[in-house]
């Protein structure tokens, strides 16, 4: 049981009773309501991370499965992204590659319309003068939502959301395993498993993340345990679930003994995996996510905020094309040099992947609060409090969508930035005695 103390029945209770009120009754247009609710749900958060340290692991897992079931029948509010998931699959369930072409292209013919391709659906997409840029898992799972519902945008939602709870249940599980291998407090999975934000941006929201951390805990796991083969299928899942793994490949490789043959075994999986989509329409759409992800378009970014000032200041307009492109080789640039310098020195893999992916998100020119979750599951491994800082930080940015569109308000970014680097400093003071090793953790 919950200890038999009254606050924790009522810590979750209330929880819940939020989460209703969150993915039910608000919209994302609505900034009082959303922040204040989500500012009480991660305060007791908090109160469940202190409370349920010696909880039986059985009744965590069963609270976060909970939280997880509360938006199964719910439309997200939060974000639209969903609708492009569906658009997806019904034109892959009409033997048409997604990256094939723009969604107008597609638009009054019989056939597709027969097929769910409508243009009220088209009407709801974002983005849609731009190429798709979902990888091959969650276009499968598209895929599937599309063939048993093709005219019914929420069962759709009822099965994409179904199998993400389950990749979500499947994440604590190896979260737990992992904590039990190194002999760490199996509780620590509370830090991902009782996150609002995982809950709202991946059950809630249906974004990809829940798959690709599950297959990267996969990988952990299995590389923890010497099982070369298993753990080099589950990064291909994680790369074809969402390419951003591809990031910790030079520090994995570098660290591997075997790395040949676990090279040989990865790439033929990510091979397979991507084959079904694998045309020239599909390096056309990836060149165009990225040419949009490094040189149009621009959220939440405060480093590259500050060199667009300076861009304007030199050029007299805003050189988002060359600072995009200088961000992105310097974000290369750290990365291998962070992955030379650590593969030498038996620094741990979840240590390392914080701090690469850390590299990687202060440097973007988009950050969505999702992007951050990965942070979130590999923190029960390291001594790092910085995620869960930036995991209530970042939720602020909801606050520029309102009636009229939406503006983003740079105050919110520089409070949000300003508490990470203060979150970092005191996480850095105590670095090489709070992170763990390899000998520690995976």
């Amino acid at each position: 049981m919950l200890a038999n103390k009254p606050i924790n029945y009522f810590v979750v209770g209330a929880s819940s009773l939020l989460y209703v009120y969150l993915f039910y009754f608000i919209a994302r247009v609505d900034s009082v309501p959303l922040i204040t609710t989500y500012s009480i749900l991660f305060l007791g958060y908090l109160l469940m991370l202190n409370k349920f340290q010696e909880l039986n692991i059985r009744w965590l897992i069963a609270i976060s499965l909970f939280f997880r079931l509360i938006p199964l029948f719910a439309i997200p509010a939060l974000s639209d992204d969903f609708y492009r998931f569906i658009w997806d699959g019904r034109l892959l369930a009409a033997g048409i590659n997604p990256f094939a072409g723009l969604p107008g292209e597609f638009l009054n013919n019989p056939a597709l319309v027969a097929k769910g391709v409508t243009n009220e659906l088209y009407d709801l997409i974002n983005s849609p003068t731009h190429y798709t840029v979902y990888p091959p898992i969650p276009q499968y799972i598209n895929w599937l939502a599309a063939k048993l519902f093709s005219n019914n945008i929420g069962y759709s939602v009822y099965l994409i959301r179904s199998l993400i709870i389950g990749a979500e249940m499947a994440s604590i599980f190896f979260i737990y395993l992992l904590l039990k291998k190194y002999n760490l407090k199996t509780s620590l999975v509370a830090i991902y498993a009782l996150n609002p934000l995982v809950i709202i941006e991946v059950s809630g929201n249906l974004h990809h993340e829940g798959l690709m951390i599950m297959f990267l805990l996969g990988f952990l796991y299995f590389n923890a345990n010497n099982k070369l083969p298993q753990a080099a299928v589950m990064l291909a899942l994680s790369i074809a679930s969402k390419l951003l793994p591809l990031m910790f490949l030079p520090l994995i490789l570098l660290n591997h003994k075997k790395w040949l043959k676990f090279s040989a075994i990865l790439f033929i999986a990510v091979g397979i995996l991507f084959l079904p989509l694998l045309d020239k329409s599909f390096f056309i759409g990836m060149e165009d996510s990225l040419t949009l992800y490094y040189q149009s378009f621009e959220f939440n970014a405060a480093i590259y905020y500050l060199l667009r000032e300076v861009g304007y200041w030199i050029y007299g307009y805003n050189a988002i094309a060359l600072i995009g492109k200088l961000l992105f080789i310097i974000t290369a640039i750290l990365i291998i040099i962070y992955s030379f310098r650590h593969s030498k020195n038996g620094s741990g893999n979840s240590s390392s992947f914080t701090i690469l992916y850390l590299i990687f998100a202060v440097l973007s020119l988009i950050l969505h609060p999702w992007y951050i979750i990965i942070l979130i599951a590999l923190a029960p491994f390291t001594k790092f409090k910085f995620p869960i800082v930036w995991s209530y930080l970042i939720f602020f940015t909801y606050l520029g969508y309102s009636q009229s569109g939406f503006s983003e308000n740079y105050y919110i970014v520089a409070i949000e930035f300003v508490g990470l680097f203060i979150a970092l400093f005191i996480d850095s003071r105590n670095y090489e005695r709070s992170s763990l090793t390899l000998k520690d953790a995976p």
